[in-house]
């Protein structure tokens, strides 16, 4: 039977050699001093006063950190492009303060970013005035002429579709620039004018009426002694940019309605001048 004093022998070394702290055993023995803790707070009668104190200085401190690096955080923010849109201001609120207005992702106090046309190979060009139907034709034209100067206007089958207004081009230069004033010209009114430009080719229905007016102008363009026909630029020719026709023979019901109209009345011709209708680009 064994010895109940080797058994509290043994339990006292194994304290000592707890104790001792063993450099094979890292093992911290419990004792009564473990729960000892140290503090500075205060926990006399004033204890939630203090907590109070601190919570109004932590708050102070806040605020003047703030008011000192306000303006480098509105800057670094609208740089990095840290903004997103508050539906309760009305504009676009930057990290650490609000930035103005902006439409499409552009301040409206900053130069608008030129967008760039793609040149037609067809070299016709679309341009659609959505509301322009309730200006004059002059008036209207008059202000994208007074926009894009020194280049001059010249529009091709100007008409009225519902509330909007079109016409062609065929300059890509003269595009282009038409494209740069859309809601840069303010009318009388102080309406801001909007104006789309495509590259579109000119969809030309033929009829009776049109057909005349071909006759019309072809008849003179021809020389009679020479038998020779000119329809070099057809589609500026002043009888049917008078009435808004718009008539280019690199249309294949047209070019098909001019040979028709030589066939019928012109049978005997020698030479035709065909230069400058964009002839290159035939659909």
């Amino acid at each position: 039977m064994p010895n109940k004093n080797n058994r509290m022998k043994n339990k006292h070394n194994n304290m000592v050699f707890y104790g001792h702290h063993n450099e094979h055993d890292d093992r911290v023995p419990f004792t009564s001093d473990s729960t000892r803790r140290v503090s500075f707070k205060n926990y006399g009668n004033n204890r939630y006063k203090n907590v109070r104190q601190r919570g109004r200085d932590d708050k102070m401190r806040a605020a003047l950190a703030i008011d000192d690096d306000v303006e480098m955080m509105i800057s670094n923010s609208a740089m990095a492009g840290n903004y997103h849109r508050n539906r309760y201001q009305g504009g676009y609120q930057v990290r650490g303060g609000y930035s103005k207005r902006r439409r499409g992702g552009v301040r409206l106090d900053s130069p608008i970013p030129g967008r760039k046309l793609t040149e037609s190979p067809f070299q016709w060009y679309k341009v659609t005035i959505p509301e322009g139907h309730k200006y004059e034709r002059s008036y209207l034209l008059g202000l994208i002429q007074s926009y894009i100067k020194p280049l001059t206007l010249t529009v091709y089958g100007f008409k009225v579709q519902g509330e909007c207004v079109c016409f062609y081009v065929e300059d890509h230069k003269t595009a282009q620039q038409i494209l740069q004033a859309d809601r840069k010209i303010t009318t009388s009114d102080s309406w801001r004018l909007v104006l789309i430009v495509r590259a579109n080719i000119p969809q030309v229905d033929i009829d009776d009426g049109l057909r005349a007016l071909m006759k019309l102008a072809m008849s003179g363009r021809y020389n009679v002694v020479n038998k020779a026909l000119d329809l070099s630029k057809f589609h500026t020719d002043p009888v049917m940019t008078k009435e808004d026709v718009f008539c280019p023979l690199n249309r294949t019901n047209v070019m098909s309605a001019v040979i028709q109209i030589i066939a019928d009345s012109i049978p005997d011709l020698l030479a035709l001048n065909l230069s400058e209708n964009k002839l290159t680009a035939v659909d």
